[in-house]
């Protein structure tokens, strides 16, 4: 309980947020809502406690899908360029939306449906090497089965809340199982 309280101390300690436009960009059939969708309950759940009139995070967080060229040029901006990994095409078109991170834009190659191995038609080299001329991180997850989605989480709440909060997804995760223990 210590742990969560420290936690909720240090966001709501002032000047420690600031506000973050996430975008999801990718073709049709690809996951991007379903993807948007687990991602934004899931933070809404994880920092519910801490809550409260100075930290709404609604208006720290905005999530949006389509084009990047819709961005908010005046916030920061987290872009996932999410593919199929079954879809060549879906592939080509997610690279081509990277570009170069910025001090206000950071962009995040996600392969999404790594569940579906046997009808895999894009390898996990490619994708690496299709992040790395750019400078971009990339990541393959599931939103199936929820695999790997705790780090594009931890991405979003590190530009939030700057690189002191890493791994918050894993400290209340904890926090959370040992809570539902008692309860049960």
């Amino acid at each position: 309980m210590e742990q969560e309280l420290s936690i909720a101390t240090v966001l709501r300690s002032g000047n420690v947020a600031k506000p973050i436009n996430v975008k999801f960009v990718g073709k049709k059939n690809v996951g991007v809502r379903s993807l948007s969708s687990s991602i934004q309950s899931t933070i809404k759940s994880l920092l519910s406690f801490a809550e409260s009139k100075d930290l709404d995070l609604n208006k720290l967080i905005k999530y949006s899908t389509g084009d990047i060229a819709n961005s908010d040029a005046n916030g920061n901006c987290l872009v996932f360029c999410v593919y199929d990994i079954c879809q060549t095409d879906s592939f080509t078109y997610a690279v081509s939306k990277l570009k170069k991170p910025s001090l206000k834009e950071k962009y995040v190659l996600v392969g999404n449906k790594c569940d579906l191995e046997y009808w895999r038609r894009v390898s996990l080299g490619e994708g690496v090497a299709a992040s790395q001329p750019t400078g971009t991180s990339f990541m393959e997850v599931s939103t199936h089965t929820g695999l790997h989605i705790d780090f594009l989480i931890d991405h979003i709440l590190e530009s939030v809340f700057g690189g002191r909060l890493t791994m918050l997804s894993k400290r209340i995760e904890t926090n959370e199982k040992t809570r539902s223990s008692r309860i049960g």
